[in-house]
């Protein structure tokens, strides 16, 4: 057997140390299960593309065909040997046969009978012993069909075992396809070497992610092999993945570096927004660009951005206007300008309009798109784009930018658009906590997208834009982007009938500018309804131009009114999506039913695709990790379908649909919020709290358990009764603890807190599952022996509850670092580390 290290003493192991074990198995002795002539080709490439990061081979004797003992043991042995400390790396490859039963996932392996499980090897054996080891990265890469269904099994097994030892943790686990799907061989090494051979980042990044490699391999899916799609789990990490070093990173760089992954990714994310608007146009499925006007505007933010550190004035630069001025357009287009990887075939224009200047050199550009988030969520961004270590608050995040020495631009937009739909609290949250203090930082330069009523909120350090002032827009530009949509001369397959008549396009975009005075939304609106034939003008009339809308409500109702009888089905249809949260609804399990219950009208599938092939244009679709999710192109449309007076009633009507669309077990009653959609999951407490409603949820403790923490800590400060003011105290006494970890882990200590705050019930309830039950004690009914001993090993102790484990009396302790232990109170030993 083959080893890269000898045996040592596990207390003078050697550390960061990189191992990879790559096995795989395409032959096998018995007949009925057929050859795969291809694994060995996957075994020996992973092996080529990991060895130049820096990884040695190990039990390479099991590359080829081993047999299920030999597999098992060999790894299990292999790590017992090689003492691995929290600096090692081990990545685990394994090609092969992939079958998914009732029970678990197996791979086949070299002797495997046909239906005789005893000789095949279960994924979580596989990886079994590194999962216990204290390794301190590891990931597990399983090559075969339905590798998703091994990778969740690891993955229950990682998190068992993090529960117990909090050091076994940082477990990643990579599947070449979804637990319900085949894969192919050579496939998935393919998109990996794809992957490495074209990185996507600059000279500070130490590491590729994994989940950035996950994308992207999915990306490659996508082109080569459709029915095929990776999926990565993780446990307990704490955001550390260096699987994966990067080729060009530099060490010794400057510290104040931007992580470009990061910011790709930001700018891949948020594309759906500011690609199309950047070009004038609706989604970004339409060709062309057709962007105008707003010279000045962009030749401001261009000097802003470029200014020499002695000129930053230590202002924001707030775009503004009216809904359809163009403010997501102008910043979409100084994303455009300014991103490295885009070909710089546009200069600057100068601030007349006419002399372009040459594309100068911008700092970095951390993009952000406020629609529907909340502070914490602008922060994590920002976090992440800094490569600060994860969780970084919003004091973090401050001071590493006002320790920078190398400038770097944050640009926002759709701050009127934060939060819950309809509410503008968050939206003055993030102005006066965060985006007040970056304007005034001298390596920050900040530029503000947002309606007005929006900029008292951030504060006197703001230069303003106003996109409707007469130096920034005129009738001409209005005009010269009407008539440039009513052409269409940059997409080949336009059926414009417009086309070929230059004239006629003249006088009707002249006669829309007239209409639309200064709305670029308007302008675009009308002039496609006029391309597909959806409304038609006869100039020969004396009063045609009055028939043109003349602000968006209109150009909306014009739009609409194209459905005939079939308008108030259009609306219905479309109302759930102003409501939603997030990047939107998904299309197949939520949005049909929230929109019979806002309608009280039965809704199908079938409606549903009528919409999209007759309102596609108007909907946006975003990709989400957990499938696509849909929303109204403009937040001015949103406002028109939303009714208005009836919000809270609609928003309250939302989250009882969701709660209802949780499965409950017949047997016990609970409901199955595991299960549950992950929209469920993510936003019912907002709508709920919106409509006034979420007492409702607070009374399930299961929900407590598995909704997502951010959102329902948002919601929480909605909480008025007293009673349920109780629950929402018990949530909030332990969040920052138990707001990262899975679901048991914050069950016990949400049952522990529950306890000390004299819920019993809630106590009982939430600790159903577990083998203990949490009893609140204060210290002095601790033996005071035993609370010296606790205090002796935990520092000071802030919080003791007892629980019984097996019968016996057990402290649960919490110390002010949020640390928290068992201990067996008898004789004062630690059992194990929450």
């Amino acid at each position: 057997m083959t080893t890269a290290a000898p045996a040592a003493d596990p207390e003078h192991a050697v550390s960061g140390r990189r191992f990879l074990i790559a096995a795989g198995v395409g032959t096998f002795r018995h007949p009925g299960i057929d050859g795969l002539p291809g694994v060995p080709a996957d075994v020996r490439r992973v092996r080529e593309l990991l060895e130049p990061m820096g990884y040695t081979p190990v039990l390479t004797d099991l590359a080829a065909d081993p047999t299920r003992d030999a597999l098992a043991e060999g790894i299990e042995d292999w790590t017992l040997e090689t003492s691995l400390g929290p600096d090692d790396v081990v990545v685990m490859y394994f090609a092969g046969h992939g079958v998914h039963e009732e029970d678990r996932h197996y791979l086949l392996c070299n002797d495997t009978r046909p239906g005789r499980w005893t000789r095949a090897l279960a994924a979580e054996d596989l990886a079994r012993p590194l999962v216990k080891s204290p390794v301190g990265h590891l990931l597990v890469m399983l090559d075969t069909c339905y590798a998703g269904a091994g990778t969740a099994d690891i993955s229950r097994l990682a998190a068992d075992l993090a529960d117990l030892h909090r050091g076994r943790a940082n477990r990643w686990h990579l599947a070449s396809a979804r637990a319900r799907d085949r894969a192919r061989e050579n496939v998935f090494v393919d998109a990996l070497a794809d992957v490495f051979a074209h990185p996507r980042h600059g000279a500070t990044q130490q590491y590729v992610s994994v989940r950035e490699v996950t994308e992207r391999v999915n990306n490659h899916f996508r082109a080569h092999r459709p029915g095929q799609q990776a999926r990565l789990t993780t446990t307990e990490t704490d955001g550390q993945d260096p699987f994966f070093p990067s080729p060009l990173y530099l060490p010794g760089l400057p510290a104040d570096g931007i992580d470009l992954a990061g910011l790709a990714l930001l700018r891949r994310r948020h594309a759906g927004h500011f690609d199309p608007r950047s070009r004038g146009l609706e989604h970004a499925g339409e060709r062309g660009d057709y962007f105008t006007g707003r010279a000045r505007a962009l030749a401001d933010l261009a000097a802003f951005l470029t200014a020499p550190d002695a000129d930053h004035d230590r202002k924001a630069r707030v775009v503004t206007g009216d809904p359809g001025s163009g403010k997501s357009a102008l910043l979409g287009r100084l994303l455009t300008l300014t991103d490295p990887d885009t070909p710089r075939t546009r200069a600057v224009p100068d601030a007349s309009g006419g002399e372009q200047l040459p594309p100068p050199t911008y700092p970095s550009v951390i993009a952000l798109h406020a629609r529907r988030a909340s502070l914490a969520d602008l922060v994590t961004d920002l976090a992440a784009a800094l490569h600060l270590p994860a969780p970084a608050d919003r004091d973090t995040v401050l001071t590493a930018l006002s320790a920078r020495t190398n400038p770097v631009a944050v640009l926002v937009d759709s701050l009127d658009e934060a939060g819950t739909a309809g509410d503008t609290q968050e939206s003055r949250r993030i102005a006066g906590e965060l985006l007040q203090p970056l304007s005034t930082l001298s390596a920050v330069r900040l530029v503000v997208g947002t309606r007005r009523p929006q900029i008292p909120s951030l504060g006197h350090a703001v230069h303003v834009l106003d996109l409707d002032a007469p130096e920034h827009i005129t009738r001409a530009d209005i005009t010269a982007y009407a008539r440039a949509v009513l052409e269409d001369a940059q997409d080949p397959d336009s059926r414009s009938p417009y086309r070929h008549d230059s004239a006629l396009a003249a006088t009707i975009a002249d006669g829309i500018a007239e209409r639309a005075r200064f709305s670029y939304l308007v302008a675009r609106m009308t002039a496609r309804t006029l391309v597909h034939g959806q409304i038609t003008v006869d100039t020969g009339r004396p009063d045609w131009r009055e028939h043109l809308p003349s602000d968006a409500k209109e150009a909306f109702a014009a739009y609409l009114d194209r459905f005939g009888p079939d308008r108030p089905k259009s609306e219905r249809l479309l109302r759930p999506l102003a409501y939603a949260q997030g990047a939107g609804l998904p299309w197949s399990t939520l949005w049909a039913p929230l929109a019979e219950a806002l309608s009280g009208l039965p809704c199908s599938q079938d409606d549903l695709d009528w919409l999209h092939r007759h309102a596609g244009a108007y909907i946006i679709e975003t990709p989400t990790p957990d499938g696509s999710a849909y929303r109204l192109f403009h937040e001015t449309m949103a406002e028109h379908l939303r009714r208005t007076g009836h919000e809270h009633e609609d928003h309250a009507t939302i989250a009882r649909t969701l709660t209802a669309l949780v499965h409950k077990d017949p047997a016990t009653g609970v409901n199955d919020w595991p299960a549950a959609h992950p929209y469920i999951r993510h936003h019912a407490a907002t709508h709920a709290a919106a409509g006034g409603v979420l007492t409702g949820l607070l009374s399930d403790p299961e929900y407590l358990v598995h909704a997502t923490p951010a959102p329902l800590l948002r919601a929480l400060d909605t909480v008025t009764a007293p009673t349920h003011r109780i629950v929402a105290d018990i949530y909030r006494a332990s969040a920052a603890a138990h707001a990262p970890l899975p679901a048991d882990a914050r069950r016990d200590i949400l049952a522990i807190d529950a306890a000390r705050y004299a819920y019993p019930q809630l106590a009982a309830e939430l600790a159903r599952t577990r083998p203990w039950a949490p009893l609140w004690a204060t210290g002095s009914l601790v033996h005071p022996a035993h609370r010296a001993t606790l205090t002796g090993h935990t520092g000071r102790v802030s919080r003791v509850a007892v629980v019984e484990i097996d019968n016996r009396p057990h402290a649960v302790t919490a110390g002010e670092d949020g640390t928290v232990r068992v201990w067996d109170v008898a004789s004062g030993t630690e059992r194990a580390v929450l």
